[in-house]
């Protein structure tokens, strides 16, 4: 055999053994890739067909989305959820009934994630809900960072985490106090917050939104450690 029949040979292999074939979207809300790597015959001996000799699943990216104002007697979550099934979103599930969703969804800027899912409340409720998404990769290393872990607390104080969909523009000098509320400190495009329970209610949420305007959306520290899970 000579070393030009060889060569031919081994030109004419490598395409095969390394060519790809695309990329699609299972129910599971993974991308399935299906690498072709050889060639088999037919019994003619004629016709030549891919052989796909792996196939792996790549898991999608976990979102977060909180939504503002949602309560049980303005939202149903079944009707939310399908809301976001609808947006393309998959392995939806709800976590409490304060408008809490975590899904499976292609990798893009939070912000396309954002209308996405405000569109389509829109479109199925006939009303849309303020939106900020997080991916659950980011919420758990804010849970591991403890903002709070160099503040000194009260014993019966509560944390609550305040997301914006940008980095706060509001230049405050912190901690700012009022009623048993203290704003704490801000990291990023969150704002950690502590109070201690009281007689006149939720005083820490007013003090939020004085400071930082209506353009947020705050949980418990409890809530962002179960939606994270």
């Amino acid at each position: 055999m000579g070393k030009g029949s060889l060569g031919a040979r081994i030109a004419h292999a490598i395409p095969s053994l390394f060519g790809i074939a695309g990329l699609r979207l299972s129910q599971r809300g993974r991308i399935r890739r299906s690498i072709v790597c050889g060639r088999s015959e037919s019994h003619g001996g004629s016709k030549e067909r891919p052989v796909h000799a792996t196939e792996y699943d790549l898991p999608m990216p976990r979102y977060a989305a909180f939504l503002r104002g949602i309560s049980p007697v303005n939202a149903k979550m079944s009707d939310l959820t399908r809301c976001f099934e609808a947006a393309g979103f998959t392995n939806v599930r709800t976590v409490l009934s304060s408008g809490n969703l975590v899904f499976d969804a292609r990798a893009a800027p939070e912000g396309s994630i954002e209308r996405r899912a405000e569109g389509a409340m829109t479109e199925h409720l006939g009303r849309s809900f303020f939106t900020i998404v997080r991916s659950l990769e980011a919420l758990r290393a804010l849970l591991a960072s403890d903002p709070y872990d160099a503040f000194r607390l009260a014993p019966n104080a509560k944390r609550v985490v305040t997301f914006f969909r940008e980095k706060a523009a509001s230049k405050v000098t912190l901690p700012i106090e009022r009623d048993g509320a203290r704003i704490l400190t801000m990291r990023g495009r969150e704002v950690f917050t502590s109070y201690v329970p009281s007689p006149r209610g939720p005083v820490f949420m007013s003090l939020i939104e004085k400071t930082f305007g209506e353009s947020v959306t705050t949980r418990t520290w409890e809530t962002v450690t179960k939606v994270s899970r």
